[in-house]
């Protein structure tokens, strides 16, 4: 199977469950910055890459784990 890694995709063999605890060591955050005054979105960076992680960390309708 191909993976997701830093240095760009990986062909290994691994189990299901290899995968699994392999993608668990990856954060997975989100990133928004606004002007508070305007609103104006200066940067959305929902994830960390698309091509293997369709999920929007910012609009998640799920409470985030910590919040600076």
């Amino acid at each position: 199977m191909t993976v997701f890694s830093w240095e760009g995709d990986k062909d290994v063999e691994m189990s299901p469950l290899d995968s699994i605890r392999y993608y668990f060591c990856l954060m997975q955050v989100g990133f928004l910055a606004a002007e508070p005054r305007s609103g104006f979105i200066r940067a959305w960076v929902g994830g960390t890459d698309f091509n293997y992680f369709q999920f929007d960390h910012v609009r998640a309708r799920r409470q985030s784990g910590i919040v600076f």
